[in-house]
């Protein structure tokens, strides 16, 4: 799943998104798993929800405004 972040955004979230955007490699990806896991409800047409909670991942793109970075959401597994 990919996302984008439009504002208005929690300062720490952008801050944290921003650091994603600046990085490269190992570097990047332990920048992600810093952040905490964030929760994305979806909206259907029929009016029905879901809710997906994921860990955002480094963009492969890192030039541009916040809100036209595309960055990748790794879906939590639930526990079983």
């Amino acid at each position: 799943m990919r996302l984008r972040f439009h504002e208005p955004l929690d300062d720490r979230l952008r801050s944290e998104l921003a650091q994603l955007m600046q990085r490269r490699g190992a570097s990047a990806r332990r920048a992600a798993e810093r952040i905490d896991p964030i929760e994305i409800v979806v909206d259907d047409p029929c009016g029905e929800r879901e809710r997906i909670v994921g860990f955002v991942e480094p963009p492969q793109v890192r030039h541009g405004r916040l809100r036209d970075v595309e960055f990748a959401l790794r879906k939590l597994e639930s526990a079983r």
